[in-house]
This record gives structure tokens, sequence and C-alpha cells, in this order.
């Protein structure tokens, strides 16, 4: 890819911009998704724990064991036991599923690492994108909905008052993904105008 003068110039800072871009969108979704794993992990386990807890207490008053405070604590011993089990279950389970973006960051790396980066290259990270930003815009969409229901949640218990909480959840979720849908938008728009001016500068 070679170009000369002002020209080189912009096509360089182009590039430059797309990369560092992409990289960066790269990192938030490794990260969203290596946090997302470990939030599963924890919550299986404590709903595990919490479910077997419940079962245990349940079977102690029926059976009326003689010995409630022994059964009681080794039950709670085994519980605590199947808890870790599920947790790592499920984290293994979890890091198995391959993360959807590798090629993004092997891409990203050749390029990063060539002395001279071919146009295919360019337009194939370009289009990439495309793909990484509609899971930026997916998952920030499900986040705002849990950010209206934790407002809502929030609102109605200490205003004790259910109406006003589903008003601020539903402000709350609104505001948040009218800025993902916005955010989207602005980065889709940048990414087409780089390719377009890639394009014309060939």
């Amino acid at each position: 890819m070679e170009s000369e003068g002002n020209g080189g110039e912009s096509t360089t800072r182009n590039l430059d911009d797309v990369l560092r871009s992409a990289e960066d969108w790269y990192i938030y979704l490794r990260k969203k998704h290596d946090g997302e794993t470990i939030a599963w992990t924890v919550a299986m386990g404590v709903i595990a724990w919490l479910a077997a807890l419940l079962i245990l207490a349940l079977s102690s008053f029926t059976l009326l064991h003689v010995f409630f405070a022994s059964y009681l604590l080794e039950g709670i011993t085994v519980i605590t036991i199947l808890a870790v089990a599920v947790s790592l279950l499920t984290y293994f389970i979890r890091r198995r599923r391959a993360f959807p973006f590798v090629e993004l960051r092997n891409l990203i790396d050749k390029m990063k690492n060539a002395s001279e980066i071919s146009s295919y290259d360019y337009l194939k990270l370009v289009d990439q994108m495309h793909d990484v930003l509609l899971a930026v815009k997916k998952g920030k969409l499900d986040s705002a909905q849990g950010d209206g229901i934790v407002a809502f949640i929030v609102v109605a218990l200490f205003g004790f008052n259910i109406g006003l909480g589903l008003l601020a959840g539903i402000i709350v979720y609104l505001y948040f993904r009218y800025e993902a849908i916005r955010e989207y938008d602005n980065e889709t728009r940048r990414y087409l105008e780089a390719k377009r001016e890639f394009i014309e500068g060939l």
C-alpha cells in the first residue's frame, strides 16, 4: 500500500486510527467476555449452594434426624463442595466456548507487525469491525435492560413507590439504549467513511 505526499500521510493516519480503534474494541469485548465468565461461575455456584441448602433444610425437618447438628454440619460441607464443583464446571464450559473474535486479534497483530499493510487486510479489518460493533451494541442493549431493572428495584424499595420505580427504570433503560444505538451509529459511520477514503486513495 503506497501513497505520496499529503495523501500518503492521510492514508497512514486513517490506517492508524482504524487499527487503534479496532484493538480498543477487541480489548473491550475480551474483558467483557472474561467478566461474564466469572459472573456466571459465581452465580451458578451460589444458586447451586442455595438450592442444595434448601433441600437440606427441608430434609432435616422431614426426617427429624436424631443428630440434627451433626447432620446439618455434614450437609453444609457436602453442598459447599457441590457448589464449588458446579462453579468449576460452569467456568470450564464457558472457557471452552471459543471467543468469537480471535480472528480479529490475529489480523490486528499481523497488521501491527507488518512492514507494509496490504489493502486486502485493511478492508478485511474494516469489514470485521461491523460484526464487532454489532456485538458491542447487543451487549450494551442487554446492559441497558439490567440497568433499568436495578433502577426500578432501588427506587421502588427506597422510595416505597412502585410507580416511581417503574418510571425510573424506564427512563434509565431508554437513556442507555439511546446511548448504545447512538454509539453504534457513530462508530459504523466512522468506519464506513474511513473505508471510503481509503478506497479513494488507492
